[in-house]
């Protein structure tokens, strides 16, 4: 389906990530499939930088992601791909800095 060795992007320990459509898509370092599960990025220093949820390569579910004093930076939910729902941004104080919400739409004709 793609050409591998010319799409990688960007390489974890278990998830790497392709570009296909003008899209991301996640795949299984091990396997070579579409990765579904969590995914996790860090920070040189150990700290949490990021964790999403995956469903057959696609964001699927919650995203967070976070400063490197560990405060949350975002939150936001998708489906299949899509941004939906509430999502929340804050400083790096932890004060909150803009909140707003998401409808999915499958067409874009909503």
């Amino acid at each position: 389906m793609y050409n591998i060795k010319n799409l990688v992007e960007r390489i974890n320990n278990k998830v790497y990530f392709v570009k296909g459509g003008g899209d991301y898509v996640a795949m299984d370092a091990k396997t070579k499939k579409h990765f579904t599960g969590i995914y996790r990025e860090f920070y040189e220093n150990g700290s949490l930088k990021s964790k999403s949820y995956f469903l057959l390569g696609i964001h699927h579910g919650i995203y967070l992601s976070y400063y490197r004093n560990g405060h949350l930076k975002e939150r936001a939910w998708f489906r299949i791909g899509w941004p939906t729902g509430m999502f929340i941004s804050f400083f790096e104080n932890g004060k909150l800095r803009s909140r707003g919400f998401t409808i999915f739409c499958e067409t874009q004709f909503c």
